[in-house]
């Protein structure tokens, strides 16, 4: 490059005597004649239009000149003709920097060669995230740049990979982050100027757990809760305690599981998140004695028979059995209760039978209600 720029400056100056304006020429025989000197480049330009693409233009001044160009060198290289006293090339460029440009006339006059830079902004770029529910994220956004469209967009930290712009700039990556932590996101123009760099978070925070417990009979029990985390579906919940078991969160994290209870006391529950963070809850199961409401004895004239009848009331009173004492000629019968803890018992007592009748219930887990009467 060197070489070529003093080629063009000795050219230039072989080619225009001291006074810069005008040429003295004298041939024997002829009067002398002052003749116009070699062309000027008077204004030059470049310009990024798209990618690589540049346009280089200027102006060039030569009054005694018939045809002009421009020819250039550095980081682009080309000829553009002299229309009217400008010039346009598009073409281009290997890379940002220096471009040289020197007019020549068709007389074999070289103008003093001139120089332009050719530079660029760096891109920018803005990155979103949006969590998809397991360890899958999307990371979005948006390059500016004068040719946004192609870019590489590059993902390091806990998701890695690239992905390639539009036409506006705009880009979108969908992958499974490998813990939550900070991502980075960055790109580079066709000239290899690097961006900003943006980054996201994927924050996590530990899940809870709520319960519920409710009894089914016979020990059997339902346990239900809510797991409240930033992905709550497809969760295992562990449960143990007086449960032991394990249930699934739906994609809302609801659960429930129903199994036999060992004894009262404390269900525990636990559960880990998509990136291994854990929660806990507990819930003391207890029992409260039964009752027994409503209980009579009513006698039916026509037959003589006598109905004893009440309800059971209890966490869960269907199938509890009823002890009836003390009834004249039968002492203590038992008798099961309804779905909704309904019973009664018929029977046909001695003639001019009369006392107390007392009935309890005993509930699965060994509590006995008070006692209940009804005289005869």
């Amino acid at each position: 490059m060197l070489e070529w720029l003093l080629g063009l400056r000795n050219r230039a100056k072989s080619a225009r005597p001291a006074n810069r304006n005008r040429l003295r020429l004298a041939v024997e025989g002829l009067e002398p004649r002052w003749c116009p000197a070699g062309p000027q480049i008077t204004s030059l330009n470049a310009a990024i239009v798209q990618g690589d693409t540049v346009m280089l233009s200027g102006t060039v001044s030569d009054p005694g000149a018939d045809s002009l160009s421009v020819s250039f060198q550095g980081d682009v290289t080309g000829t553009a003709a002299v229309s009217n006293g400008s010039f346009s090339l598009q073409t281009q460029a290997s890379q940002l920097g220096t471009i040289y440009a020197q007019a020549s006339d068709n007389l074999n006059n070289f103008s003093t060669p001139v120089q332009t830079q050719l530079s660029a902004s760096p891109p920018a770029i803005t990155a979103g995230i949006t969590e998809n529910g397991g360890t899958s994220v999307t990371i979005s956004g948006t390059v500016t740049d004068g040719s946004p469209a192609g870019l590489t967009v590059s993902f390091s930290g806990e998701v890695t990979g690239s992905a390639t712009t539009d036409a506006n700039g705009n880009y979108s990556f969908t992958a499974n982050a490998a813990a939550p932590g900070t991502i980075s996101v960055q790109t580079k123009d066709v000239w290899g100027l690097l961006s900003n760099t943006s980054s996201v978070m994927i924050v996590d925070v530990a899940p809870s757990i709520t319960l519920s417990v409710s009894q089914d009979g016979n020990h059997t029990v339902t346990v239900s809760g809510q797991v409240t985390s930033q992905a709550p579906g497809g969760l295992t919940v562990t449960l143990s305690g007086v449960v032991e078991g394990t249930a699934t969160t739906s994609p809302t994290g609801a659960f429930s599981y129903t199994g036999t209870a060992s004894n009262l006391g404390q269900i525990y529950a636990q559960v880990a998140d998509v990136w291994g963070m854990t929660g806990y809850g507990s819930i003391e199961f207890t029992n409260t004695p039964p009752s027994i409401s409503g209980f009579m004895a009513n006698l039916n004239s026509s037959t003589d028979a006598w109905t004893f009848s009440g309800q059971v009331c209890d966490e869960y009173a269907a199938g509890l059995t009823v002890t009836l004492s003390n009834i004249p000629g039968e002492g203590n019968i038992t008798v099961t209760g309804g779905s909704q803890g309904f019973f009664t018992y018929t029977t046909i007592l001695p003639a001019g039978a009369s006392g107390t009748v007392t009935a309890t219930v005993t509930d699965w887990w060994g509590a006995t209600s008070q006692p209940v009467t009804v005289t005869i």
